[in-house]
């Protein structure tokens, strides 16, 4: 089994319904940050969506899906080894 990490994904804000609906097709929980990001020199509204899962291959179907909706040329996806707890 892969260990649990934090991805954390970063994407233009063009529709937060939209994106909402497809980390619903994949998740059954996430964390949704708003943001200000800059892209080649432009100032964008932007989501920082984090998901703690051992789903890989998810995080990377839902960046893409993100991706796509959102018309951009790419989306970063991070990936974080933590420990976690559920108090």
């Amino acid at each position: 089994m892969q260990p649990i990490k934090l991805y954390t994904i970063y994407t233009e804000d063009t529709g937060r319904q939209a994106v909402f609906a497809i980390l619903d097709q994949y998740f059954d929980s996430y964390t949704i940050v708003p943001s200000i990001g800059h892209w080649k020199g432009s100032e964008e509204k932007s989501l920082v969506l984090q998901i703690v899962t051992f789903d890989r291959a998810s995080v990377y179907l839902a960046a893409n899906d993100i991706k796509l909706r959102n018309k951009q040329e790419s989306v970063l996806v991070t990936e974080q080894a933590i420990t976690h707890n559920a108090i």
